[in-house]
């Protein structure tokens, strides 16, 4: 054989070991695509608009409801079941204003939804609220202590999203988070915004147990929060039905607009 001559065993164990390079980096690049796929993949897109990621060890929030009333008063998950309108309330009970399709409570009737009670309306250890609403206007003090959303004995909920003060722009009224823990105790944290009339809000209220953190956001910025003492649990079911609108005794009615309620928990 000629000097520099490559055999022919030589060329064949050369495409072998070709061969198999080419077939690794294939399939490396076919498992990158593939768990690019499977990262993006979430058989429940919605997500709280303000996680409660601090890497502790509690379980992760999973969605538990969603009622953006665009599709009538079914829950969007399907988790829950459907919203039931107040007695002598009629359809249609959603209309179009500034845009979305929202529930109509602007009448000034008493009008609101109630949701029947599960297990899973009770969290234990997380919770984020959140309500898409605008409030119509009113007399002075018509909505003081207006219920956007609440579960829980009226004046002792589980937990609820209310307003607190008078309705008018001129006089301070701000959204309020409220909670019952597990030693029978009520903590509540206050929004620093005042509530103006015929304008859209998105208010959030959450818990985490692990770091004791009660908040408050309104607009996607952080406007309340206190520390409580870590490892305080929600307090158990009791045995109440979700109300939105009003409180479950069908008082504290909200006047206004509510374009969607979504809640998650663990």
């Amino acid at each position: 054989m000629k000097k520099g001559h490559i055999s022919r065993k030589q060329n064949e164990a050369i495409s072998a070991v070709a061969a198999e390079i080419l077939f690794v980096a294939i399939t490396v690049v076919a498992a990158a695509s593939l768990w690019g796929v499977l990262s993006n993949f979430n058989v429940d897109p919605w997500q709280p608009p303000n996680p409660l990621a601090n890497g502790d060890s509690s379980p992760k929030m999973a969605n538990i409801m969603r009622y953006d009333f665009a599709g009538g008063l079914a829950d969007g998950l399907g988790k829950q079941a459907p919203a039931q309108p107040s007695p002598g309330w009629s359809p249609p009970y959603t209309t179009t204003v500034a845009g979305p399709e929202a529930l109509n409570i602007a009448n000034g009737q008493g009008h609101y939804l109630t949701v029947a009670n599960s297990p899973a309306l009770t969290p234990a250890r997380k919770i984020s609220l959140e309500v898409r609403f605008m409030l119509t206007d009113g007399p002075i003090g018509q909505q003081e202590g207006a219920t956007l959303v609440s579960k829980g004995a009226p004046g002792s909920p589980q937990y609820e999203l209310a307003l607190n003060g008078h309705a008018t722009p001129a006089i301070n009224q701000d959204f309020m988070f409220s909670i019952k823990l597990d030693n029978g105790t009520t903590a509540s944290v206050l929004a620093s915004s005042d509530v103006l009339v015929n304008t859209w809000y998105i208010v959030n209220g959450s818990y985490d147990k692990a770091i004791g953190a009660l908040t408050i956001h309104v607009n996607g910025a952080l406007e309340g929060s206190k520390t409580l003492p870590a490892g305080r649990t929600l307090a158990v079911d009791s045995g109440e039905g979700l109300s939105i609108g009003a409180d479950v005794a069908g008082s504290h009615c909200f006047k206004g607009y509510l374009d969607y309620v979504e809640m998650a928990g663990a």
